[in-house]
């Protein structure tokens, strides 16, 4: 492998796998059977990038729903029931280093003010995992049944925004500071 013109070391497999057949587009399935297909693909996803660049990285995307139900019109399962699935399923058919990616919209995708999100908590319990309470998604998967050889699967934001219902001067800074309080 040569780096005079990059390395791709990242490796999303599908998106915002809990939202089935909204988002990952597999079709209606058990979450049994749709978790064990997913696994399919991203240790053979893991496989093939490794074999080329041992240094790779595969990732499952998810959204920032956690313990919401997604309800019937959106066709999917608790994010919180598919990584632990996908965990189990995993570690059933022999461990491997897969990763996580998560997209830490608001609760209201239309409103940026994700410090008011109300059903994002400090609690593993919570609905939703936003940059108000982003630490749990870390605190979550350091729990021993998560780590691969003793360590933690690595986490990237691949995906956020903050998005407002007009392009109001007062929206545009409300959206700035959404960014700011992202950030730090």
């Amino acid at each position: 492998t040569s780096s005079t013109h990059g390395i791709f070391e990242g490796y999303i497999v599908g998106n915002e796998i809990g939202a089935a057949i909204t988002w990952n587009d597999m079709g209606t399935k058990t979450l049994e059977q749709y978790v064990d297909e997913y696994v399919r693909w991203l240790r053979l996803t893991n496989t093939l990038v490794k074999s080329v660049w041992s240094n790779a990285r595969v990732y499952a995307s998810f959204d920032h729903d956690w313990t919401a139900d997604k309800g019937a019109d959106y066709m999917g399962f608790r994010n919180i029931d598919v990584l632990e699935a996908l965990n189990e399923v995993a570690r059933l058919q022999g461990n491997f280093d897969w990763n996580i990616t998560w997209h830490p919209y608001p609760e209201n995708i239309f409103d940026p003010q994700t410090w008011n999100d109300s059903n994002s908590i400090d609690s593993f319990d919570t609905k939703y995992i936003t940059f108000k309470n982003l630490q749990i998604l870390p605190q979550y998967i350091s729990q021993e049944r998560f780590l691969y050889n003793g360590k933690q699967r690595s986490i990237i934001l691949s995906e956020q925004g903050f998005t407002s219902s007009d392009n109001s001067e007062w929206n545009q800074k409300l959206q700035a500071a959404a960014y700011a309080y992202a950030f730090y």
